[in-house]
C-alpha cells in the first residue's frame, strides 16, 4: 500500500488500511526522503522494529520505538515519532511511504521441531513463516512451521548491534550466504 504521513508531533497516529487483510509482517519505506527501511511482524509485537539496511539491534523505545502502534483487521497503524535525518518517521506530515504486506499464519505458536523451541507464524499455503528463536552460540536447528525447506531466509540477532542482515536462498547452496543490508557478492 502507498500513503502519504499526517502527523506533526508525537501523538499523531494514522490508521493505514486497504490492505485487505490483517498482515503479521510490514516492511515501510519513505518514499520522500532518504530513511532507514521500518519492519516490524506480529511475533515480536508491534513496535519493536528493525532496519532493513542498518546492523542496528531491535529498537523499542527513544526516538523510535513508537513508529509503528498496531496491527489492525485491514492493515496498521503508525506514530509520527520523527528520529531525525536517518528514520524520517512512519508518519511525517506530507512524505510519502510504501508498505509492504505479508500474511502469515497470525499469532505465534511454539515449534518444538528443531534442536531449540522456535515462535513461529506459518502461512504454509504461501509458504511463508515468521520465525522467533533464541540462539545458543553454537549450531542449531530451528523449526520453521513449513511442510518444505525453505528456498529463502533471512536472518538477523535482535540484540547485537552490529549483527549482519545474514540470507540464504537455495540457488546459492547451502554453503553461501549474502547480506540484505550490503552490497558484496555472495560469500562462503
Amino acid at each position: 500500500v502507498l500513503y502519504t504521513g499526517n502527523g506533526t508531533s508525537a501523538s499523531d497516529t494514522q490508521a493505514i488500511s486497504g490492505v485487505g487483510f490483517s498482515p503479521d509482517w510490514v516492511w515501510i519505506k519513505n518514499r520522500t526522503d532518504a530513511a532507514f527501511h521500518i519492519l516490524n511482524d506480529r511475533v515480536r509485537g508491534a513496535g519493536k522494529n528493525l532496519f532493513s539496511n542498518s546492523t542496528a539491534e531491535e529498537n523499542t523505545g527513544g526516538s523510535t520505538g513508537d513508529l509503528f502502534t498496531s496491527f489492525d483487521s485491514d492493515g496498521f497503524t503508525v506514530n509520527y515519532e520523527y528520529g531525525g535525518g536517518t528514520n524520517n518517521s512512519t508518519n511525517q506530515n506530507s512524505k510519502a511511504y510504501v508498505a509492504w504486506n505479508w500474511l502469515a499464519g497470525g499469532s505465534a505458536v511454539s515449534n518444538s521441531d528443531g534442536s531449540v523451541t522456535s515462535s513461529v507464524s506459518a502461512n504454509t499455503k504461501a509458504k511463508f513463516s515468521i520465525v522467533n528463536f533464541q540462539g545458543t552460540g553454537s549450531v542449531i536447528t530451528v523449526g520453521h512451521g513449513l511442510s518444505s525447506t525453505p528456498d529463502f531466509i533471512i536472518l538477523k540477532s535482535r540484540d547485537i548491534s552490529s549483527s549482519q542482515w545474514g540470507t540464504y536462498h537455495s540457488s546459492l547452496g547451502a554453503t553461501k550466504s549474502t547480506y540484505l543490508n550490503s552490497t558484496n557478492a555472495p560469500a562462503t
